[in-house]
């Protein structure tokens, strides 16, 4: 029994983690857990930058739209006088089921219907400083033009997919690859997955730069444990 509870915890803090919009508003039951809207009128496109960067860095042009595997570079505000700026190539979006993939886990109801997908990125520190823990700001935008926020789990690392943050210690210069998991809603379909320039209240300020292409099924070099996930832990 204490077992079960602990898995279940830790979903549900998955759940209601995802369900947080950038307001801050709370959603109410029947409402989607996983996905905040943009308001792409309120945006300001831009031909310059929209954050001051160092001379030597060129950032990608906001509404710029790229395939899989093309480099974009994003530069966004983590804390407040601090710019961060990453290298980010999406390499690959896979669609999966809960089935194959969240073996061991109670799907909720809130869950029951949604599209899980894995968002595969490699990722630069193009910066001069140390981006450690920080997340990776990305969505997934689905065909009504909802842009979904990744899903975090809590306390446990969802192996499949083990989530945005960037290594403890990613120092400038220093590359990953990050795994990021979207539940897109009932009848929603993937169009792009997207970097949305903000300002430090987290408002658009500038046109997504986005990245498109067909998505594919899980890889098929990733081993056992990887496919089952966290079954029988903690």
């Amino acid at each position: 029994m204490t077992l079960r509870r602990a898995i279940v915890l830790s979903v549900l803090a998955l759940v209601l983690l995802a369900g947080c919009s950038d307001s801050g508003d709370e959603g109410s039951a029947g409402e989607s857990s996983s996905a905040t809207s943009s308001d792409s009128s309120s945006a300001a496109p831009t031909d310059g930058e929209y954050l001051e960067v160092p001379d030597d860095v060129a950032l990608t042009p906001p509404g710029t739209m790229l395939d899989f595997g093309q480099p974009a570079t994003i530069a966004w505000e983590p804390r407040i006088d601090e710019t961060a700026i990453l290298d980010v190539t999406v390499d690959r979006v896979e669609r999966t089921t809960f089935k194959e993939s969240f073996q061991g886990w109670v799907i909720t109801d809130e869950m029951e219907g949604q599209t899980p997908l894995f968002v595969q990125a490699t990722v630069s520190n193009a910066g001069e400083d140390r981006l450690g823990g920080e997340e990776v700001p990305l969505t997934v935008v689905d065909d009504t033009g909802i842009h979904v926020q990744p899903t975090i789990a809590q306390d446990e690392t969802f192996e499949p997919c083990p989530g945005g943050p960037l290594p403890k210690k990613f120092k400038p210069g220093a590359k990953t690859k990050v795994c990021l998991l979207y539940l897109l809603d009932p009848g929603r379909e993937f169009t792009s997955v997207a970097f949305q320039p903000v300002d430090a209240e987290h408002r658009p300020v500038a046109d997504a730069i986005s990245w498109t292409g067909s998505l594919t099924p899980l890889d098929d070099g990733k081993d056992d444990q990887g496919k089952k996930g966290k079954k029988g832990q903690q």
